[in-house]
């Protein structure tokens, strides 16, 4: 169960540091300086509010699912782990826009999906929503590898 939360951290942090961190500061270099200022709050500031808030909402989420891996979650808990990677995945995707950081189809089809395994978590068990978690999000992932890579290769 620890194993399959250390997945999910592990899939938050490459979602954020995975190379647009780079493609970040340039994107803002870009702005003209009379904007960059409200750009920089908006992105780094405002957008930022929800990705913190899904962090937090899913480690309350796996604290209280380690104990209980194999019951059933209560509503509470399932939405805490499904609405907390939704709520990452939005605030990074309004953080992408922004700055205009490409197409985030990917990101946005895994929020809605991290959604769709609540019922797995009330039905079957923790270990059950998690792994589904952890799937939807080394998905997208692989996805946005795979889509960057063959674009890559075409130019």
């Amino acid at each position: 169960m620890a194993v399959l939360g250390l997945v999910l951290a592990a899939c938050l942090w490459w979602a954020y540091f995975g190379g647009d961190d780079s493609r970040a500061e340039e994107a803002l270099a870009a702005v003209p300086e009379d904007r960059r200022a409200a750009v920089a709050v908006r992105a780094f500031g405002y957008w930022h509010l929800p990705i913190l808030l899904g962090i937090v909402a899913l480690a309350a989420g796996l604290k209280d699912a380690i104990g209980h891996a194999f019951e059933p979650l209560d509503l509470n808990h399932a939405l805490l782990l499904a609405g907390g990677v939704a709520t990452f995945l939005a605030g990074d995707l309004g953080f992408r826009r922004i700055l205009d950081l490409g197409p985030a189809r990917h990101r946005a089809a895994a929020a809605v999906l991290a959604l769709a395994t609540i019922p797995a978590g009330l039905a079957v068990s923790a270990v059950l929503q998690l792994t589904a978690l952890g799937i939807v999000l080394c998905g997208c992932l692989a996805a946005e590898s795979s889509t960057a890579w063959s674009r890559g290769r075409r130019s």
